[in-house]
């Protein structure tokens, strides 16, 4: 069975991304690469923290309970891959203030931004947005790759 990279929506168009073609050796789980800053790729060598900096673990506050939530906050810096069902009606946290991310638990209460609603249209997998800066909202578009936000603290807005 080959497994492919998965391209996102289109945001590598242009840019000269090839994805990688790779066959499983034997069935573990194993971390894939999506900084694509890895040495051993498609595998994750944790090369992303090269990038976070020092200051790794203070990285990953949560916010402050009943904050109010002008911009939305970083939920996470990669995006979630989740099974729809076709016909289902989600609510996609806009927010990050959701501690069910990508959905909405209602945290936004005291805040501006509401939860996006979306239809599967048919049953697949799809990537949905954890940064909250997608311009193609629920669905990433790869601006989880802009250095803003892999530099963002989690659970805080893009500066």
């Amino acid at each position: 069975k080959q497994w492919y990279q998965r391209r996102v929506r289109g945001s590598h168009r242009g840019s000269g991304f090839v994805p990688l073609k790779w066959t499983p050796e034997k069935s573990e789980k194993v971390l894939l690469c999506c900084c694509k800053n890895t040495n051993n790729p498609p595998f994750c060598d944790m090369s992303h923290i090269k990038v976070l900096g020092n200051n790794f673990a203070g990285r990953f506050s949560k916010p402050a309970p009943g904050k109010p939530v002008d911009k939305p906050l970083v939920a996470g810096r990669n995006p979630h891959y989740t099974d729809l069902k076709e016909g289902k009606t989600y609510m996609w946290c806009a927010c990050g203030a959701s501690t069910h991310q990508p959905f909405c638990d209602s945290s936004h209460t005291r805040g501006n931004l509401t939860p996006v609603a979306f239809t599967a249209e048919k049953s697949k997998a799809r990537w949905l947005c954890m940064c909250k800066q997608t311009k193609d909202p629920p669905y990433c578009d790869g601006s989880h790759l802009d250095v803003e936000v892999q530099t963002a603290k989690e659970g805080q807005p893009v500066s």
